[in-house]
């Protein structure tokens, strides 16, 4: 409404014109007049520079039922963008009011979607999820802790996923349809060479029905049967048509409506124990959109498998019924043969377009579960051809347990050389969509891993789990990689560690090192790793040359980093724990660095050979130079004493004859 009484003042319309706009304002105004709108540059202003009328407005809608009061979202968003207020019943009411008006709305164009993505000021995962299909794959609700990295990580995780598999389905249901119009185009055409022309449109009328969701088909046959005494008609292809026509209509309810509406799933979810299936087992709440299995027998990757072969069978029967239909309308030759190939048909049979079709297998869990009892279950399930995407939260918990397996399990799964694998992070929103989405399309399994903050179980405020999660990056606690075995070249450069700061170095900042004791002083399960430095003590080093200096020169020494405080920068000194984590977090870096060819022990003796070559090759040159210029000075010295011997005998000669020439 102040935006209308701002525009009528500069309107000019008759009092006829300004009742019927006022009417339709308060129409418009019962139904979304409490939605809060706002006009942006990118939904309207640059829509409408490109088309006219197809501005759109934003409205930012908080679901009451489901906000947490964690603060992330005041924390990563401009200052005043969102303020909090205290929980009255009148806030409450008008934020379920919107919420519900916000709900009932048309969801977001996937023009709009897509103009979204490819604009560089906006993070994809925010453009995914204007989809109301991706934002609600995971929704509130549930018994997750205020502020948990897993939550998040999983939610666009899912919406990702999503995202992904729609235009597939999409695509595979326009597949359905074109084909279900074919056979139904080639029954009318049986039908008509066979049968009298005043029966065609009684059967005509009867054809219609077949691309209705559910159709009696046998009582049609049954009469073009009954007139084959009266005039020829195929039968048996007639019924095959009928039945492939019956099964390409249930296929098509299936994977469009279903009996709830919203088609069939876009893919699985198998959950295993650990600290997600805290939070998601929580009966009867069920906050996933899709179909959903809780282990708790440390099996998970195993039952993840056999659920998927399900899957991948009904996938080949799905694509046998598509090339059966195929084959009734083409009739090529050995078509009996090819009618029973269709029995045998397996997942490796599919073409890569067809095997997209099959929902992928989301298995979820931690390094707890994954890096221990079934870690086995995870490499064999990595090393099948399989679309079995495996997702591992990391706690990064580096107390005591340095040398465990569990830490390197992503390590492992490159090592196989086979999977896609990828570790990334809630703090890089494109890395994660970009690696969730290669994960996810790629045609085998994956590995994901991903750091799940915590703000209760690691010690910190709740506003700060994405600032958690981007400090452990930059320490290179957990460095961001994604592994693609489909890439082109060879093993070094299929990894791909872009992401990272400072590529070359060992740290973020070679100037100020930022490393895995800087950020444990950041969360409070590490602070009995930590104690003061007293003033006079002299034998402290800092743990970023720490960790260079060999045993002999450590002893004597400790270990220490500095911290900023209001009173100024004060020593902390590590102990052994966080010094071997410090040490395995630069290791590991640089096997990293060695495998993407970025730095490696053979690069000083690579630089070497080659430099020893360059100067074999320039003496050689050099030499060849100098014998062809020696070559050319020896001629050009002979034809000179030639020259110049010429020129003295003639001269001699002019002389004599002179001389004669006098006497006489």
């Amino acid at each position: 409404r102040e935006t209308y009484d701002w525009l009528s003042g500069k309107m000019e319309q008759t009092p006829e014109r300004q009742q019927a706009v006022e009417e339709a304002l308060d129409m418009v105004c019962d139904k979304i007049g409490s939605l809060p709108v706002s006009v942006t540059q990118e939904f309207f202003d640059n829509a409408e520079s490109n088309n006219k009328d197809s501005g759109e407005l934003l409205v930012l809608a908080v679901n009451p039922d489901t906000c947490k009061n964690c603060g992330l979202c005041e924390k990563v968003c401009a200052e005043e963008a969102i303020t909090f207020a205290s929980q009255v019943d009148e806030k409450i009411n008008r934020a379920q009011q919107i919420w519900d008006i916000w709900s009932a709305a048309p969801d977001t164009a996937s023009d709009t979607i897509a103009r979204v993505i490819e604009s560089p000021e906006f993070s994809n995962l925010a453009a995914v999820n204007l989809s109301r299909h991706c934002l609600l794959s995971m929704t509130g609700g549930d018994g997750a802790e205020s502020g948990s990295g897993e939550k998040i990580a999983l939610r666009m995780i899912l919406s990702a996923t999503e995202f992904n598999q729609q235009p597939v389905v999409r695509r595979f249901i326009d597949q359905l349809a074109d084909i279900n119009e074919e056979v139904v185009k080639e029954i009318r055409e049986l039908l008509a060479i066979g049968l009298p022309a005043e029966d065609l449109d009684l059967l005509s009328q009867g054809m219609d029905s077949i691309r209705a969701p559910l159709v009696e088909l046998s009582e049609l046959a049954k009469k073009v049967e009954a007139s084959m005494d009266v005039v020829p008609v195929d039968a048996v292809r007639l019924n095959r048509l009928l039945e492939i026509a019956s099964r390409v209509t249930d296929l098509h309810w299936r994977y469009s409506s279903g009996r709830q509406g919203l088609g069939r799933a876009r893919f699985g979810l198998a959950v295993a124990p650990g600290t997600v299936a805290g939070w998601a087992a929580s009966f009867p709440y069920n906050v996933f959109q899709s179909p959903v299995v809780l282990d708790f027998s440390n099996e998970t990757p195993q039952i993840a498998a056999g659920l998927l072969e399900g899957h991948l069978r009904d996938t080949c029967e799905s694509i046998a019924l598509l090339r059966a239909a195929r084959l009734e309308i083409e009739q090529p030759a050995g078509l009996q043969f090819a009618r029973d190939s269709l029995s045998q048909l397996k997942w490796q049979d599919l073409t890569e377009e067809e095997r997209q079709i099959c929902p992928p297998m989301l298995v979820i869990g931690d390094d707890g579960t994954f890096g221990g009892e079934a870690l086995a279950q995870v490499l064999w399930a990595l090393s099948s051809d399989l679309p079995i995407k495996i997702v591992a939260f990391s706690d990064l918990d580096i107390s005591g347990s340095t040398q465990d397996s569990r830490t390197n399990m992503a390590m492992l799964a490159i090592t196989g050389r086979t999977a896609f694998v990828t570790q990334t992070s809630i703090s890089d929103t494109d890395h994660m969509y970009s690696s969730i989405t290669k994960a996810i399309q790629y045609a085998g399994p994956a590995l994901v891993r991903i750091h799940g903050a915590s703000p209760s179980r690691h010690g910190f405020d709740s506003s700060q789990t994405i600032e958690a999660a981007r400090q452990a990056v930059r320490s290179r606690t957990f460095p961001l990689f994604t592994y693609n075995p489909g890439a082109e070249g060879v093993h070094g450069t299929r990894l791909d560690l872009s992401g990272n700061e400072n590529l070359a170095g060992a740290w973020g900042d070679d100037e100020m090192p930022y490393t895995p004791a800087h950020w444990a002083i950041t969360e409070d399960r590490f602070s009995a790793h930590f104690k003061p430095i007293v003033d006079d003590e002299a034998n402290g080093v800092e743990i970023h040359e720490f960790i260079e200096l060999n045993e002999r020169v450590r002893k004597g020494k400790v270990a220490f980093v500095s911290v900023a405080t209001d009173s100024g920068d004060i020593r902390l000194e590590v102990d052994d724990d966080l010094v071997s984590a410090t040490e395995l977090a630069r290791q590991n870096w640089r096997v990293m660095q060695e495998l993407a060819g970025i730095v490696t022990p053979f690069t000083g003796l690579v630089e070497e050979q080659v430099r020893a070559q360059v100067q074999v090759e320039h003496d050689a040159e050099i030499a060849t130079i100098r014998e062809e210029y020696e070559q050319k000075i020896s001629e050009l010295d002979a034809n000179i004493r030639s020259d110049v011997a010429g020129r003295v005998r003639n001269q001699l000669l002019r002389l004599v004859n002179s001389g004669s020439s006098n006497t006489e």
